[in-house]
């Protein structure tokens, strides 16, 4: 188990706990991590070993990663810079709350890179990808990006190291906010970026007239303003509830 590792620190305390369990009590002869592992001794590792049988179900996502997690597998490193210029990679980083990991996930034999994120920014990340030392050019990664909604967005696959582009891969988020009074955020009801069912109640109605009546001023001052300007003018105003009233 990982030297200072505590319940309330990073990692999986108690799939390390059980790992160092089952290595002491036979002496070594049972080793129930899953292939190689530079980070920690995960729980999917535990599932996925041959000399365990998983009774139940068995999910894993590291609860202080709220938001977008991404996955690269092999052979490369990550670099990922949120909209605020904040970043995170395998030597560290600046964005509070996220995690890289480096383990074998897909149970390949070789180490994927994975990053959580906390709550995703509105904005543009950017994610630089790198070839490790030892990667040959005709050696092929993946890249993913999973939303916690468990939406995944495939960005490369099989994709040659000598294909690799200068440029990074970039992913754009438009995140809404719950607003005073309602318990969830609005909703995009035909998927035109604009979201006009402001209380989130899966229709529009005269109730999403008066909320973002009453909530201009703070729509104005915490929303993605392109997510709820209605009429286009680049700023939140009165013309926008006119708007809203027109297309019930």
């Amino acid at each position: 188990m990982n030297e200072g590792k505590s319940i309330s620190g990073p990692g999986w305390y108690c799939a390390e706990l059980v790992w160092a369990s089952y290595l002491w009590a036979s002496d070594g002869s049972i080793n129930i991590e899953d292939g190689p592992d530079t980070w920690a001794i995960t729980p999917t590792e535990i599932a996925n070993d041959d000399d365990l049988e998983l009774i139940g179900y068995h999910h894993e996502r590291d609860e202080r990663a709220k938001g977008p997690v991404i996955r690269a597998h092999c052979p490369i490193d990550l670099i990922v810079e949120d909209p605020a210029g904040q970043h995170v990679s395998k030597g560290g980083g600046t964005i509070n709350g996220a995690i890289y990991i480096e383990d074998d996930e897909d149970g390949d034999g070789e180490a994927d890179d994975i990053i959580g994120l906390p709550a995703a920014m509105s904005g543009n990340y950017q994610i630089t990808v790198v070839p490790e030392t030892n990667a040959s050019s005709t050696d092929t990664f993946s890249l993913d990006v999973e939303l916690p909604d468990n939406t995944t967005f495939l960005l490369a696959n099989n994709t040659r190291i000598s294909d690799i582009s200068t440029d990074p891969y970039v992913v754009s988020f438009l995140m809404v906010q719950v607003m005073p009074g309602v318990d969830v955020p609005p909703t995009d009801l035909n998927n035109d970026g604009i979201y006009e069912d402001v209380n989130g109640n899966g229709r529009a109605d005269f109730a999403d007239v008066v909320l973002f009546f009453n909530q201009m001023a703070w729509i104005a001052a915490n929303e993605p303003v392109s997510a709820l300007d209605y009429n286009g003018n680049s700023r939140i105003d009165f013309a926008d509830v006119v708007w809203l009233f027109n297309h019930l």
